[in-house]
């Protein structure tokens, strides 16, 4: 097939016939219908011809677009301004996309408020109960979320917001006295049935919420520190659970790099 016949059939390729094209009027319409058989098709086969590992990541992710629809996102210091918001669940040692989901705008109040929580569940709905471990950053976690996982047999660990609810706030507040003496290497912990929260003093404080039986194990980093004018490498106590995190978190940006590798030129027209 020649260059310019294979941009003609993309240029008006279409999955839906229009006639069957909801009222759009209708507030519960699917907003996703005129790509919706292709999603169907495509999605499923994602899992049925590959096996993760152990560890899932989840994050989103940014995806190109021109077209005229209400829920794109505008990203003014971006050179590809217009980008469609996805959520991803990606093997953390692969990068391979497991799932996705687009985010079409808000559904209502409730499904707005909890969002990240449905974002969660719903692309960790085929792995329950069958011995995955979770990571995702600090806007998907929260401890209502952790306890709901491991219901279902999934095991989480993900940073956390300082202010989400039901922390223990004497190792998240930074004005309490033992935040502030904490140093570098530093860490506070305090645990409630199998969900452990973590304080670890790097340069700032970095909170830590999990679920995985790594406990208050500690570990050592390397970081680099100006002396005297020179740089050296000095080694600093750092809990497990972070390294673990750090090691486990990037599957989705993997994944990313290795689409961004196989994607077609973009033609600005």
């Amino acid at each position: 097939m020649s260059r310019d016949r294979y941009l003609h059939i993309l240029r008006f390729l279409h999955f839906t016939d229009n006639d069957n094209a909801p009222d759009p009027a209708d507030p519960n319409k699917d907003k996703l219908w005129n790509i919706k058989p292709f999603l169907n098709a495509l999605l499923p086969r994602f899992t049925e011809v590959y096996a993760p590992s152990q560890n899932v990541s989840l994050d989103e992710t940014l995806i190109k677009f021109k077209g005229r629809v209400h829920f794109r996102q505008f990203l003014p210091l971006k050179r590809s301004r217009f980008r469609l918001k996805g959520f991803v669940i990606a093997d953390a040692s692969t990068g391979y996309v497991l799932n996705t989901s687009i985010y079409t705008g808000k559904e209502g109040p409730a499904a707005s408020k909890d969002l990240a929580m449905h974002v969660v569940l719903n692309l960790t709905e085929p792995y329950a109960h069958k011995g995955y471990r979770l990571f995702v950053d600090n806007w998907y976690t929260s401890v209502p979320l952790y306890l709901e996982l491991e219901r279902r047999g999934i095991l989480a660990c993900g940073t956390v917001r300082s202010n989400r609810k039901f922390l223990k706030k004497e190792i998240v507040d930074q004005q309490n006295e033992q935040v502030k003496r904490l140093k570098r290497g530093d860490s506070l912990f305090r645990q409630s049935g199998n969900l452990v929260s973590c304080t670890w003093k790097d340069k700032k404080p970095l909170h830590l919420l999990s679920t995985i039986p790594e406990g208050v194990e500690i570990s050592q980093v390397e970081r680099r520190l100006r002396s005297e004018g020179r740089w050296e490498t000095k080694n600093f106590a750092q809990p497990k659970l972070i390294k673990q995190f750090n090691s486990n978190m990037g599957g989705v940006d993997l994944g990313g790099q290795r689409i961004a590798t196989c994607s077609r030129l973009m033609i600005d027209r």
